[in-house]
């Protein structure tokens, strides 16, 4: 973890969740474990941003709104918020804010990280054609499956032709494994960075983030035929208080490793 300065301004974060169910025990305890660090900090005398919510621009949200027979997907999503909300008050959560990604203050700042990006010559429109996973909201790669299927969600992924927005990780591939060689402590446990510096030794492919024709998310500031894909959306909700950036600790689950540890240092690159 590392000694830090007296005073020091420190961001912890917890994933932030997805809303087509209500917490259980896995949600819990990364929640708990964020809340002990942030509390540990602060009796040391440190500026805390203590900062957890919820990934509302999924699928799975659309998909969980139609399985209840609702029809206002928005409405849905505040209905689940409130209950989120409420278990981390009963459990005495001391969170000091709380980001969800149907807010404009996230929108926006999306639209902010996206244009950033696309004036550097990092995106570029192409053509997608491989594995999707609705469970992960994630591409795969034959490599990942298990006897054909995801091995998270135990069934196989669609086959998806599609035309998509693409983000230039390939470029960022020595840099991001510099990064890693020269900060040991950036991803922990040893064994987890070890996975992701054989991932990215494998080879980068540039990541698609955007998704044609789909009913839900937020609109691509150059294309409003496109909605952006999930993950590049989300994980920009760590920088809603750039005043605590960079952040201290990301708490995670060892099935979200790869889009913290290679997609994310790549688009904060």
């Amino acid at each position: 973890m590392g000694v830090v300065k007296f005073k020091e301004k420190v961001l912890v974060t917890t994933p932030i969740y997805y809303i087509n169910d209500v917490p259980h025990i896995g949600h819990t305890y990364t929640t708990v474990a964020a809340d002990i660090l942030a509390r540990w900090y602060r009796l040391k005398g440190h500026d805390v941003l203590f900062l957890t919510g919820l990934d509302e621009n999924s699928i799975k949200t659309v998909q969980a709104a139609k399985e209840l027979g609702i029809k206002d997907i928005q409405k849905y999503a505040d209905s689940m918020a409130e209950k989120w909300k409420k278990t981390w008050k009963a459990l005495d959560i001391s969170n000091d804010d709380f980001v969800r990604t149907t807010e404009d203050r996230h929108k926006e700042k999306v639209k902010r990280f996206f244009t950033l990006v696309y004036e550097k010559g990092d995106i570029y429109k192409g053509k997608y054609e491989g594995l999707y996973c609705e469970g992960c909201e994630a591409f795969l790669t034959e490599s990942d499956l298990v006897n054909g299927e995801c091995p998270l969600h135990k069934r196989a992924p669609k086959i998806i032709k599609e035309e998509n927005y693409f983000f230039r990780l390939s470029r960022y591939q020595d840099r991001i494994l510099k990064y890693i060689g020269e900060n040991p402590d950036f991803i922990q446990p040893k064994s987890r960075r070890s996975e992701v510096i054989s991932f990215i030794k494998q080879g980068l492919k540039d990541v698609s983030i955007s998704r044609p024709n789909i009913e839900w998310g937020i609109t691509l500031p150059i294309d409003e035929k496109h909605r952006f894909w999930v993950w590049f959306d989300a994980l920009v909700n760590y920088l809603v208080n750039e005043k605590y950036w960079p952040a201290k600790i990301h708490l995670i689950a060892k099935d979200i490793l790869r889009f913290h540890a290679v997609i994310w240092p790549g688009m904060l690159l």
